[in-house]
Formats: C-alpha cells, structure tokens, sequence
C-alpha cells in the first residue's frame, strides 16, 4: 500500500521522507477496517456526527486509575472482542492526544447553501423569505373577514377615498355615474335603502317638537 501512495503522490522531499519513515515504523504494514460503504446520506451524517462528538475513547470505558497507571478496554475491531489493557498514564494521553486533529485541519466541509461563499446570501434570502412568510400569515389572522371595497383601497393606496381632501370631514358614497356606461351606482334606487332611511327620518323631531317626514325623491335617470 505504501509502495502505491508513494506513486501516486507528488515526488517532493516531505513526501518522500514520510513515506521513508513509515516504511521503517511500520515493518508489518497497516490493519485497515473498511467498512462497508454509506446507504444513505442520512447514515453518513449520523456517522459523522458521532465522530465529532465523541472523544477517541468513552469515559465509561476507562475502569480504574491508581496514580501511575489507567485501565481501560475497548472492542477489537478485527476480532470484535473485548480487549482490556493496562498502560502508563503519559502513554494513555499520548493515545488520546494522536486522535487530536492539527491545528488548521478541516474536520467538516460545507457545501451548497452551507459553503463560505454562499452562506451570506443564502442566509439573505431565506431571511427575506421568513419575513415574508411571517407577514403573509399575519395579514391572513387579521384579516378574517372580507374587507371593503373602501377598506381595500386605505390599504392598497393609503387614501380614504370618502375623506374630502380639503375639509377632511367623511364623505358619503351616493352615486356614480360613467359617461360612457352611465350610472354604474346609485344608492336612492336601493329600496332597502331608501326604507331604512325613511323609518329613521321620520323618528327624528325638529325643534319645535314636530315630527319631521322624509319622502325619499327618486330621480328619473
């Protein structure tokens, strides 16, 4: 295996000298454990997640420490036994400290929306995209009844079309009329209108104390 990565890697004197060097420390070569490979990305992050998060060692694996030595044990990944060992406390922490990544060495890699290039714009967009989702919802829960042709057009245009735009006073909707298509509203040919508007006339008093009668005048358009 070396004998390959030493062809396949760049001839430069680091890279000689490494492979130099473990040719030498390791005269009887090097235990794989290939496993076998991913079945979902879903198992590669679980994977990945529990390489990250655990320490090289279990702290429940560790059994005793007197001072001087510590036991621990571990399952052989080539026989799948319980393996127990009783080692120097500097060799312990030496063990540990290999599994200790260099400083500077990428542990994790993020790509798609992930990546440092495109982490800050799509951080932007899915932020415009919750504000918006946010306010869509909250115009819905306000907005449960059906609103007005004069409430929809405050909240289109910001004008109250029944306001007079010089005395401010409210203003009433009675007709409207097109020149191409003539009247197109005209509320005294409303009979419930006019109705309505008659019942509450003639319970009105003047000053005088007489009852006043309001005779609706129906113009002939």
């Amino acid at each position: 295996m070396l004998t390959e990565i030493k062809a396949s890697l760049p001839q430069t004197k680091e890279n000689v000298r490494f492979i130099d060097y473990l040719f030498k420390s390791q005269r009887n070569g090097f235990y794989v454990n290939g496993k076998s490979k991913m079945t979902s990305a879903r198992h590669a992050a679980r994977y990945i997640g529990r390489y990250m998060a655990r320490p090289a060692l279990a702290e429940h694996k560790i059994t005793n420490y007197d001072g001087e030595e510590v036991t621990f044990w571990y399952i052989d990944h080539k026989t799948e036994v319980k393996v127990t060992e009783a080692i120097p406390a500097k060799e312990f922490i030496q063990r540990l400290i290999d599994h200790i990544p260099l400083k500077g060495f990428k542990m994790v890699r993020h790509y798609g929306l992930y990546s440092r290039r495109t982490k800050t714009i799509a951080i932007e967009i899915l932020m415009d995209c919750k504000r918006f989702i946010q306010k869509t919802f909250e115009f819905m829960k306000s907005d449960s009844r059906s609103l007005s042709w004069r409430e929809r057009l405050v909240q289109s245009f910001g004008k109250d079309p029944l306001t007079c735009p010089n005395c401010k006073e409210k203003m009433f909707l009675w007709r409207i009329w097109h020149p191409d298509y003539g009247d197109i509203f005209d509320l005294s040919r409303d009979r419930s209108f006019v109705e309505s508007k008659s019942k509450q006339e003639c319970n009105k008093r003047n000053s005088s104390g007489r009852q006043v009668k309001w005779i609706p005048q129906l113009l002939p358009f």
